[in-house]
């Protein structure tokens, strides 16, 4: 039932345009930020620990920020999941671009390359544009939803 959900909810989306969609998920994720949620609290308390020496309201803006982050890219993933990743690429700002064409030509002179990051950003974009490059393997964890897992590993295998 819910992977079906998703799946109509996931054709819905294709109507959005993906800037309409990045300031869409930002207002929703910013506004979720504030809400009394275990997730809200816990990203206010992780930034807390990371940074001791700001103070509450710091953390609380940062907070806010963050859900606003994630939600415009979530958002933005899921209304442009459907379109080629060259389609978009081009208007990318990668951080780090250097280390990334550095992977690409040790890629290219046959040199295996791994990468290791924190979780922490467009997962789904970031599989979709590199891949495209590369040959790419990524290691994720199953979702606890088998319905929802199987949809989500459909949308990543057909999104390169």
């Amino acid at each position: 039932m819910k992977a079906t959900l998703l799946h109509l909810v996931l054709r819905l989306l294709r109507v959005i345009p993906p800037d309409f969609a990045l300031w869409a998920g930002g207002v929703l994720g910013r506004s979720i930020g504030q809400l009394p949620l275990r997730d809200v609290r816990r990203c206010g308390e992780h930034l807390a620990i990371a940074f001791p020496d700001k103070n509450p309201d710091w953390i609380a803006r940062t907070r806010v920020q963050c859900f606003g982050h994630f939600g415009a890219t979530a958002l933005w993933t899921l209304v442009t999941w459907t379109l080629p990743a060259r389609s978009f690429r081009r208007e990318l700002i990668i951080e780090g671009a250097d280390n990334l064409r550095d992977l690409i030509n040790a890629s290219k002179k046959g040199e295996g390359t791994v990468i290791f990051s924190g979780h922490f950003g467009n997962w789904e974009l970031l599989g979709r544009v590199f891949g495209d490059i590369v040959p790419t393997a990524l290691i994720g964890r199953r979702l606890r939803d088998p319905g929802i897992n199987a949809l989500v590993q459909d949308l990543r295998v057909s999104g390169g």
